[in-house]
């Protein structure tokens, strides 16, 4: 299964991934250069960007919208660089 925005073939969501993945590339990267434990997180981010193809791939299109849910609001947590600290609800 192809990873890019653009394997769903719905062009408006492809250009709004494109456009939220771009707008926080910045915030994201100046978080993770301020991680004391980067290689912990990155097996954390591997293991949930598998599960979600793995999660469409399997029929589960509710799951895998959980799993994107979770994935978005954790990154809040682990990255209080974005500057939304406590705005969002991570998940329990």
């Amino acid at each position: 299964m192809s990873r890019s925005p653009e394997a769903g073939g719905n062009r408006l969501v492809a250009d709004m991934t494109i456009a939220i993945r771009e707008s926080m590339r910045i915030p994201i990267l100046h978080g993770l250069e301020q991680l004391a434990d980067w290689t912990t997180l990155a097996d954390e981010l591997r293991r949930e960007h598998r599960a979600i193809p793995a999660a469409l791939e399997a029929g589960e299109a509710e799951r895998a919208a959980e799993l994107v849910e979770e994935h978005i609001r954790t990154a809040y947590v682990r990255l209080p660089t974005l500057g939304l600290e406590g705005e969002v609800d991570a998940p329990s």
